[in-house]
């Protein structure tokens, strides 16, 4: 995982800039808390992906495409950064 100041995360950062790959990325998803209290946004695509990923060992690729688009939620849940946009509480 690559480090990235948080101010970055409030433009427009691809997720490759974020993490170094793919699978980088779904190993960091899988760390993701999706119950109750602070949550990354789209934390309701994330748990069914955690789901689908265990059940079948991997992630179709419109699932991937949509992960890399939450891929600034999950670097900042992760990395335990409160931004608003990113971080909801459910």
């Amino acid at each position: 995982m690559k480090n990235v100041t948080a101010c970055k995360l409030y433009g427009q950062i691809s997720w490759n800039q974020l993490f170094d790959s793919e699978q980088e990325l779904i190993t960091k998803m899988l760390e993701c808390e999706t119950e109750k209290g602070f949550v990354p946004k789209g934390y309701e695509y994330i748990g069914s992906f955690k789901r689908y990923y265990k059940k079948n060992g991997c992630l179709t690729p419109k699932q991937l495409t949509q992960l890399k688009r939450l891929a600034k939620s999950v670097y900042a849940f992760v990395n335990n950064l409160k931004i608003p946009d990113l971080i909801v509480r459910i």
